[in-house]
């Protein structure tokens, strides 16, 4: 991911983020990850981490809108013991502001 966001030219990049965004993606077999998967993941969360730093501001709006979303509406866990509390600490650190209802977030 890291590289198809390095190396390719603007319009692609906004169309790789798009998908990024938009997933669920078909993994192996039937599974299925999402966003929220990839943020709970060991690896995943630094996918999502690295995928925000390389984005222009106008894809950083759209990885943000769906990482408030997915928080608001109780798809990520950011309990102690979430990896997903990484992408979000990570993301507050650079100055996004996040407004989950206090039952969701990380003490």
């Amino acid at each position: 991911m890291e590289k198809c966001l390095q190396f390719a030219p603007e319009d692609k990049r906004s169309e790789i983020l798009n998908r990024f965004v938009a997933m669920p993606m078909v993994g192996i077999g039937k599974d299925v990850t999402t966003l929220a998967d990839l943020m709970d993941s060991k690896f995943g969360n630094y996918v999502v981490q690295r995928v925000y730093n390389m984005s222009t501001a106008p894809g950083k709006s759209i990885l943000i809108s769906k990482i408030k979303e997915m928080g608001q509406s109780g798809l990520i866990s950011l309990q102690a013991g979430s990896k997903a509390i990484h992408v979000i600490n990570s993301l507050q650190s650079q100055g996004v502001k996040f407004d989950f209802d206090e039952a969701n977030t990380p003490n």
